[in-house]
């Protein structure tokens, strides 16, 4: 894959903050909540492993890692088939904070929950709109050394 050249449009730029800060905010909360609260927190997640208060932290930051990767693909690649694979686990994730909603499934704040989910709707939103439809869309020269 090569970089992407030229000028990103501004809703590339919204989404990647969006994100970031949606992802950022979801670790800061994991690595400010109480020890065994967070080990909890992914003992719910996944019952099978033994949670300790390291495997919890080294969880998030995988679960803050592996949300940056579309981020990258998206804005330094352009990928049009990142925006789709966002637009599946955006909508899975929302869907599960309504679901959730109420219950005592979520132990982070409501406030907390409510500006992740809303992040994460501004990204999805700024992935469809027609500045960023054509920026994704425009043939990008290959190169055909890699190819040889």
């Amino acid at each position: 894959m090569r970089i992407a050249q030229g000028p990103r449009p501004w809703p590339i730029h919204v989404f990647g903050w969006a994100l970031f800060v949606a992802a950022l905010i979801n670790l800061v909360e994991a690595l400010g909540a109480h020890e065994a609260l967070l080990a909890g927190r992914w003992y719910e997640r996944v019952p099978i492993v033994n949670w300790t208060p390291e495997r919890a932290i080294i969880a998030s930051f995988s679960q803050f890692t592996i949300a940056l990767i579309p981020l990258v693909w998206i804005t330094l690649f352009a990928s049009s088939r990142a925006r789709w694979i966002v637009l599946a686990f955006g909508v899975l994730k929302l869907a599960g904070t309504l679901l959730s909603a109420g219950s005592q499934v979520i132990s982070k704040a409501p406030e907390v929950v409510v500006l992740e989910a809303g992040l994460v709707a501004l990204a999805l939103v700024m992935l469809f709109l027609p500045a960023t439809s054509r920026w994704l869309g425009m043939r990008r020269d290959h190169d055909v050394a890699a190819f040889a």
